[in-house]
């Protein structure tokens, strides 16, 4: 299931923040702070996937350890 969830949506998830991110590096008007916010910017939705699916599996670890 993690290995589906993995290759199905965080692999699109990354390859859009990557992309995200590029763009960010290629607006030569922009300074260095704000080039380093428009990144986060693009991590954002990635970092937040990342960390429901690590919850929810500690979540599911702790419902299915023997007593």
């Amino acid at each position: 299931m993690v290995k589906s969830l993995e290759r199905e949506n965080i692999r699109k998830m990354q390859g859009l923040m990557f992309r995200c991110s590029a763009s960010c590096c290629e607006d030569s008007q922009a300074s260095m702070q704000q080039v380093h916010q428009c990144i986060e910017r693009c991590h954002a939705p990635l970092a937040q996937a990342q960390a429901l699916v690590t919850n929810e599996l500690e979540k599911f670890q702790v419902r299915n350890i023997p007593n």
